[in-house]
């Protein structure tokens, strides 16, 4: 997750949150959560703006070259096992807004919506913003974490391993104002989705009850049910 923010005196400071989903059976070991801020000059930060702004507004088509005389050609089809998940938003100064996402296996079918929100991720990769690294989050990483799960730009529902990351995240630098939208993953079919919520619920209210009295862990169907309780406005 990257945000990049103006300080002022043109200077900007760009901020990342990083969180691995980590290994064991199906990635459900929570893996390291990293914070990072970088100061970068206005001059770098307009050219990024510039190219990431141009991507997002591009509509891309494809064509194929036609057959020859009397041929008949099936066209090559592309597909892969890469499932990502991209959001972007950019706000300038003026109030202008520019935004896209995209979800999805890559594949050539799907390139017309998912190159332009592509390139301008890449092009944000490539501007050094990991410089820095800091031991805790900060209020403004809260904020932009806050950001991301109250205001995501998709319109599709975000995939299982963007939530366990969001969660895993919200374990670490997630304020009350998310409790909402953490409690409605208590619901998930996904299990380790149910386990990430009680987690960032008992990180973010300080009410940690996942252990009984002698210390053995209480079933995740009891904690599910006490934090549901617990965190629900009446």
């Amino acid at each position: 997750m990257v945000g990049i923010q103006s300080l002022g005196s043109r200077t900007f400071r760009a901020r990342v949150l990083r969180v691995s989903t980590g290994g064991g059976p199906n990635h459900a070991a929570t893996g390291a959560v990293e914070f990072f801020r970088t100061d970068l000059p206005a001059s770098s930060v307009t050219d990024l703006f510039d190219r990431m702004r141009t991507a997002l507004a591009a509509r891309v088509t494809t064509e194929q070259r036609p057959p020859e005389a009397g041929a008949i050609e099936l066209g090559p089809v592309g597909i892969s096992s890469a499932n990502i998940s991209l959001e972007i938003e950019l706000r300038d100064t003026l109030g202008a807004v520019s935004r896209r996402a995209w979800q999805g296996y890559e594949g050539s079918l799907d390139a017309a919506n998912r190159v332009p929100v592509e390139y301008a991720w890449r092009a944000l990769g490539k501007a050094a913003i990991e410089s820095t690294a800091v031991q805790g989050p900060e209020p403004e990483d809260r904020a932009l974490l806050s950001a991301a799960w109250l205001h995501g730009v998709g319109s599709f529902e975000r995939p299982w391993y963007a939530l366990r990351a969001l969660l895993i995240l919200a374990g670490r630098a997630g304020s009350p104002e998310l409790i909402p939208a953490i409690v409605k993953q208590l619901d998930s079919e996904d299990t380790e989705v149910q386990r990430l919520a009680v987690d960032a619920l008992a990180a973010i209210t300080g009410r940690d009850v996942r252990h009984e009295a002698s210390g053995g862990e209480r079933t995740l169907g009891d904690l599910v049910a006490d934090y549901r309780r617990e965190c629900t406005a009446p």
